[in-house]
């Protein structure tokens, strides 16, 4: 997956931006795949995090623009007011969707 700077939010810092770029080269591969088509449809990755025990979190500014299905990979719509947000999951990464237009939520 090729990542680029306009694939972030322009606020974001260029080193923050440089540090979820390598992270998301860990990112599971079917979750590449969906993460690719998004930007590809207009998104932008809001934020992505790293935690210590493998895990990895990539939140994007819109909404999905399709439903997806593959093996293994898990599909939930969270509504608490903290966690809202439209997930996809594999293993132990997450591709985060916000659940409104306007990027609310996540």
């Amino acid at each position: 997956m090729d990542l680029d700077f306009h694939h972030f939010p322009h606020t974001m810092d260029s080193r923050e931006r440089i540090r979820a770029m390598k992270t998301l080269q860990g990112l599971h591969p079917v979750l590449q795949e969906i993460l690719a088509s998004e930007l590809k449809a207009g998104s932008i990755i809001r934020r992505v995090d790293a935690f210590g025990d493998g895990e990895i979190q990539a939140v994007l500014d819109r909404p999905f623009h399709k439903s997806y299905e593959n093996e293994g990979l898990e599909h939930r719509i969270e509504t608490d007011y903290h966690y809202r947000g439209d997930y996809y999951r594999t293993g132990n990464h997450s591709l985060i969707a916000s659940l409104a237009e306007d990027g609310a939520g996540v």
